[in-house]
């Protein structure tokens, strides 16, 4: 792993020659998350069709999509990677509302918006601050959308079966936890 990530850093000195060492290494290390996402997002798209939910599932589907075009871009094109961290970012916050708005809001048990919190983060660690910034104000207005109409939301709520909800919610708990700690260790390491 540790090769394929100086491979990236490579590449990034290659076309984006006037970064600092951290900003290389951020770069390189994005593509991990963004790629295990992508990833994930399959896995959910395919348990919400099974379900026979596949309004929610096509969500997943545009997230994966997404995300895999962001990596397989910024893997051979590192002068990309600042724009495409911020569109997989954007898609990944509405396509979330997105979620929450089909689901049924608040009522229905799902929390996509979990994920709100975590975006800013992860887009101020692959598009710089004003990246993150950007994001930022899409979450928090996302969240305001949420809370505004809710009652608009939940009056189509979705019948989603509760393994599937404790499920879902679950991950979304531990993932969106370790993330945000993992993180932590490498912003304050970052300090020292």
């Amino acid at each position: 792993m540790q090769r394929f990530v100086h491979f990236l850093e490579q590449r990034g000195r290659h076309y984006i020659p006037d970064l600092d060492d951290t900003a290389y290494r951020q770069k390189a290390t994005a593509f991990f998350p963004g790629f295990i996402s992508a990833v994930v997002s399959v896995v959910w798209a395919a348990i919400f069709f099974l379900a026979g939910l596949p309004s929610l599932a096509w969500f997943f589907v545009l997230i994966s999509a997404s995300q895999f075009t962001s990596v397989s871009i910024a893997t051979f094109r590192p002068q990309f990677t600042t724009g495409l961290g911020i569109m997989v970012g954007l898609v990944t916050i509405l396509a979330n509302l997105g979620i929450h708005i089909e689901a049924g809001g608040y009522s229905a048990g799902i929390w996509a918006l979990a994920w709100l919190p975590i975006m800013p983060l992860a887009v101020f660690l692959t598009a710089g601050p004003r990246g993150g910034g950007l994001a930022l104000v899409v979450s928090l207005a996302a969240a305001v959308i949420a809370a505004l109409f809710d009652a608009l939301f939940a009056e189509s709520s979705l019948e989603i079966p509760r393994a599937l909800l404790l499920g879902y919610n679950t991950f979304t708990l531990v993932v969106a936890s370790l993330m945000a700690f993992f993180w932590s260790l490498y912003l304050f390491g970052e300090l020292e």
